[in-house]
């Protein structure tokens, strides 16, 4: 470092503020609540279901509603290839060979590569051809978003056509990325059948350019399938038409019990030159519900055009949860990179879809015997985890009302959810609720869409043949190229993530003993891996809260707290984003200068404008506190202002305890809206009071606020996305009408969150010997990163590096802005390979005590080279 500024000596800046124009509102404290006119939203019309069926009493209750397999006992079925690969998961982990770091924001390429050649086939020519894109997500619903996002971004002005009927949520993601939603023609109410007249119509009058959602297999909800022919038809039309495909493939073995006659329509489609999407879910084949486990491949006309697609949808996933969890996705790699589990996976998948063909003959047999009125061979016809029955919502009243089974209100049945034991009767029911509320045979099911002008014409030119190949992220590329290079001194100072002294990842042991924890739970049934609900696990994100705002919290004993788990900080600041944009309309959110990078990017994507406020004075390495208070000064009334609770990222520098008293005095007086940032509590100083400190004093203020905790850093569950999202409402009914909305922003984006990481936390947190072991171990990483700050700032006072270097020590956390400038960094990494990014921050985590001369000196000799 003292050679780099020797090197390159720069001229001190003048000054870091631009401050804000003055607002010409009157300083107003806010006396409404922000939420007083949010509405209680319905419970989801699936999910719901399990919600009513929990809060039955009836011995004879029958869930029926869930989208999840049950054994022949009703029991969840955790499958036996799933728990060897967590087992074996252990074991690497042990051994060093995986830990609990960052995926790559597309996930892990030998994961989705093998899920992608398992949907198509060996042979398949996009494959062959290199010209398809995959990346990573969060089960069928993180799919389903990143591809509205790209429909959204990249077909501007194009509708998606869903089946009708179709999975509710469906209708609901493609609208939060602008995309409208049409209906074409599908089931047959008067066959409960295909209407294959009414979609081969539907589709021919669809506009050129049009995206088409098709299943893949087993339709959801009706269980109804083109054959192989009308599949051929189908994509002869889409061709013809210019319209373009989206396959959702949730079931892929599920519903015939063979893999490839499941994919048969995707690997057609996929030969016949067209660009499609394709998301994959392995929640119902792999029973991975609560893992949150797919893939987004999108066939693109070449090689070029996938790169490029490739490099655009990672800022989407960045701006959503960064980077996507790793549990689920690394069994599922293990099962099917493994030939010998692979195919016993298969064998298991194949024992739930033969139990489910068996269950629809059983039910068949008794509606024949008790001589239900009506044509009952749709049951045995349909294909899947779903029965549509035919049912009126009326005589769903009955069966749940009278007998305690409880299903959607369109007559859909799961399959899954029926037992041996329960066919008589549930086929009684259902008769007793036909005689009860005798339904008119429908006339038909068909409201043809209206003609395009437009005249067919096939896609000649690339959906993304405008598509610029987007920047490496500025921060996780730093890593990528840290990889790249063939350096033995190479130096990574971009990560943000601890290392130990041996510049080694560190699982945590309290983590470690809470994953052996969970394997055994998992054992003895205690936990299982269906989906968690969609705010996440209350026992860990009530843990999470009362950890950071303390015992004493007055809004916590008064109930006027809202919490959801969410993806980390990522998430949760997303989801926050998404409550700012639904429920402050209007309103900017204001950022510290500088801030991380990630925070300018997430809020646009929910149509949140994102302004800035002097915060770090280049002069001193340390805080413009007068610039910000009269930047905070000038903000309009209503403004959201992000703070960070400890450790700012990037500069390390953080207000005094007494400064924090006056940002809250303005705030509150000026009727701003905090949102804290927490993602150091603990790892700042080594004491998780100390750097909760600001949280709680704004928690007593009487402010409603927004506070946004992770554990990727503290506790190291990088890879597990791991965090909660909290509003402090100004009372209890505002937040429990906040909550039911922002539930639905959840289902939207990922359906429900994942559960592996959020499971670890939870046993860390509500374990007293655990939590001391815990708090123990995240001091020892914060003593050592400050032992480097010393040690740093004694080899630059040593080499008289020029410059002051007082900031080193006098900075707190990961991170230490050093102050170097672009042209200074890229000495580091160019002649020293020492990776950082180009704002001069390095990460204190990531140096070692013998690397610190050897940084100091690189320093000098890049401000000598670069003054």
């Amino acid at each position: 470092m003292k050679d780099a500024i020797l090197t390159h000596p720069s001229t001190p800046p003048s000054g870091g503020s631009n401050p804000l124009e003055g607002s010409d509102e009157p300083a107003a404290a806010l006396t409404d609540s922000l939420f007083k006119d949010v509405a209680m939203a319905p419970p989801d019309p699936i999910l719901g279901v399990t919600q009513a069926f929990k809060a039955c009493e009836s011995a004879d209750k029958l869930n029926l509603g869930v989208g999840a397999y049950r054994s022949e006992e009703g029991k969840p079925w955790v499958l036996p290839t799933v728990k060897a690969a967590e087992a074996k998961l252990l074991e690497l982990q042990e051994a060093g060979a995986i830990n609990k770091e960052y995926l790559p924001i597309d996930g892990i390429p030998e994961f989705y590569s093998a899920a992608l050649k398992l949907m198509l086939g060996d042979d398949c020519t996009p494959l062959k051809e290199g010209r398809v894109c995959s990346v990573q997500c969060l089960s069928g619903t993180g799919g389903l978003r990143l591809a509205a996002a790209c429909i959204g971004q990249f077909q501007k002005g194009a509708s998606i056509y869903v089946p009708n009927p179709t999975w509710g949520n469906h209708n609901k993601i493609f609208p939060r990325e602008g995309v409208p939603v049409k209906s074409y023609t599908y089931y047959k109410p008067e066959t409960c059948g295909l209407d294959f007249e009414g979609m081969c119509a539907d589709l021919n009058a669809m506009p050129s350019g049009s995206v088409v959602l098709l299943h893949a297999c087993a339709h959801n909800p009706t269980g109804v399938d083109p054959t192989e022919e009308q599949w051929a038809e189908i994509a002869s039309i889409v061709k013809k038409r210019g319209l373009v495909p989206l396959i959702d493939s949730a079931y892929q073995g599920f519903a015939s019990g063979d893999f490839d006659k499941d994919a048969w329509a995707c690997r057609y489609f996929a030969e016949q030159g067209m660009e499609l999407y394709l998301v994959q879910s392995f929640a119902k084949n792999m029973g991975l519900y609560g893992e949150r486990t797919g893939v987004l491949s999108i066939i693109c006309q070449d090689q070029d055009n996938a790169a490029r697609l490739k490099s655009q949808i990672k800022p989407f996933i960045r701006t959503m949860y960064s980077s996507p969890p790793q549990h689920g996705a690394r069994i599922a790699e293990l099962i099917l990179n493994d030939p010998q589990q692979l195919e016993a996976w298969k064998a298991e998948v194949k024992v739930m879809a033969d139990r489910i063909i068996k269950m629809r003959q059983l039910l068949y047999q008794e509606l024949k015997a008790n001589e239900c009125p009506g044509e009952w061979e749709h049951v045995i016809n349909q294909i899947g985890m779903f029965t549509f029955t035919g049912l009126t919502p009326e005589q769903v009243d009955v069966l749940t009302q009278k007998y305690s089974i409880f299903l959607t209100k369109d007559g859909r049945i799961s399959m899954a959810g029926l037992r041996e034991e329960k066919c008589k009767y549930l086929a009684d029911a259902m008769k007793d609720a036909i005689l009860t509320h005798p339904s008119t045979p429908p006339s038909g099911g068909s409201n043809p869409l209206e003609g395009s002008d437009e005249p067919a014409a096939a896609l000649t030119d690339s959906l993304f043949k405008d598509v610029a190949m987007a920047p490496p992220d500025p921060i996780l590329g730093v890593t990528q190229a840290f990889k790249a290079c063939e350096s033995a001194d190479k130096l990574n100072l971009g990560v943000g993530a601890y290392r130990s002294e041996e510049g080694k990842p560190w699982v945590l042991p309290t983590v470690k003993a809470a994953e052996a924890k969970l394997l055994e739970l998992q054992e003895a049934g205690a936990i299982n891996k269906e989906y968690l609900p969609i705010d996440g696990i209350p026992e860990f994100y009530s843990a999470a809260l009362k950890l950071m705002l303390g015992d004493d919290c007055t809004p916590l004993k008064e109930g006027r707290v809202c919490s959801v788990q969410c993806l980390s900080g990522t998430g949760g600041l997303r989801l926050a984003a998404a409550c700012i944009g639904q429920f402050q309309k209007g309103a900017s959110i204001y950022v510290p200068n500088p801030t991380w990078g990630n925070h300018n990017k997430i809020f646009p994507r929910e149509g949140v404008p994102v302004k800035s406020y002097t915060y770090y004075k280049p002069e001193t390495c340390g805080l413009d506190f007068e610039g910000m208070c009269a930047d905070l000064n000038a903000m309009p009334s209503g403004s959201v202002v992000l703070l960070h609770a400890c450790a700012h990222n990037p500069t390390g520098v953080d207000p005094t305890e007494e400064q924090w008293a006056e940002i809250a005095s303005i705030v509150k007086k000026r009727g701003l809206v905090p949102l804290i940032d927490s993602a150091y509590q603990g790892f700042a100083s080594g004491d998780f009071d100390k750097d909760a400190w600001a949280c709680r004093y704004f928690a007593e203020q009487g402010m409603e606020l927004y506070l946004v905790q992770s554990f990727a850093k503290n506790m190291g569950l990088y890879g597990e996305r791991t965090g909660v999202l909290s509003i402090i409402c100004q009372d209890q009914d505002n937040a429990a009408r906040l909550k039911s909305q922002i539930k639905p922003f959840i289902r939207t984006m990922y359906s429900s969150p994942p559960q592996h990481g959020a499971r670890i936390a939870e046993l860390i947190l509500n374990d007293p010997q655990q939590l001391e072991a815990w708090k123990a171990e995240v001091k020892v990483m914060a003593d050592r990163i400050i032992k480097m700050r010393q040690l740093l700032y004694q080899e630059l006072k040593a080499n008289e590096c020029p410059g002051e270097w007082e900031h080193v020590i006098n900075q707190i956390g990961m991170f230490t802005f050093t102050g170097l400038t672009p042209e200074q960094v890229d000495v580091l990494t160019q002649k020293y390979s020492i990776f950082l990014t180009k704002d001069g921050r390095i990460s204190m985590a990531g140096l070692r005590e013998e690397k610190c001369k050897y940084l100091a000196d690189a320093m000098k000799d890049a401000i000598l080279t670069h003054p």
